[in-house]
């Protein structure tokens, strides 16, 4: 009995040497591990704001340790989160905000390989207060919009150089108030810088 015992554990361990064994060429082998280590990734990101705008905010966190890629969450009232991006990237800057107006924001790290895509902690949240409306300039004579849209009703024209508050953006758009009524322009026919008049000389 005690000779069986022997041999059947002789046997168990012969058996476990093959299974780790890859033949090459029917005569070479290479002995490898008989299972990968898993890939954890329980870091949890630092993010920090910077260049804070009325309508923007940067965001820049710490690299987490076999990320392969990080997700951007926004919130107004720490309950009901939004997906704002996803990114390889450290850093993000999150547009189309309202100036005044308190955000919050969290990232999290991901690691897409392998069979199931393994996530980080979420990062703390962060509290940002977007800078109150910002006052801006016609670069030419524009349309006001009711919408987003260059199909949308018109609300009337600005000037050339007048100046109109800006209080967020919506893609291409600047959400502005006109008359007492929220409407859009473009906003590459807007700009920040007050225009500087020139006065005409008298003859």
């Amino acid at each position: 009995m005690e000779n069986l015992k022997k041999l059947i554990a002789t046997s168990m361990v012969i058996l476990m040497f093959f299974s780790t064994i890859v033949y090459v060429d029917n005569s070479d082998f290479i002995v490898t591990a008989a299972s990968s280590k898993s890939i954890s990734i329980n870091q949890k990101p630092t993010v920090k704001s910077s260049n804070i705008k009325s309508t923007s905010v940067k965001l820049k966190w710490s690299k987490t340790k076999n990320a392969t890629s990080y997700r951007i969450y926004r919130s107004t009232n720490k309950k009901k989160w939004t997906l704002v991006a996803k990114t390889k990237k450290t850093s993000f800057t999150v547009k189309s905000l309202n100036g005044n107006k308190k955000y919050y924001f969290k990232v999290r790290a991901y690691n897409s390989k392998g069979k199931k895509t393994k996530k980080s902690p979420y990062s703390k949240v962060i509290t940002v207060k977007t800078k109150k409306n910002e006052t801006v300039y016609t670069t030419k004579n524009v349309k006001i919009r009711a919408k987003a849209s260059s199909n949308s009703k018109s609300l009337g024209t600005l000037k050339k150089s007048k100046s109109i508050k800006r209080t967020g953006t919506k893609n291409s758009w600047s959400k502005v108030i006109y008359n007492g009524k929220v409407g859009y322009i473009k906003t590459k026919y807007l700009t920040n810088k007050k225009p500087t008049v020139v006065q005409k000389k008298r003859i």
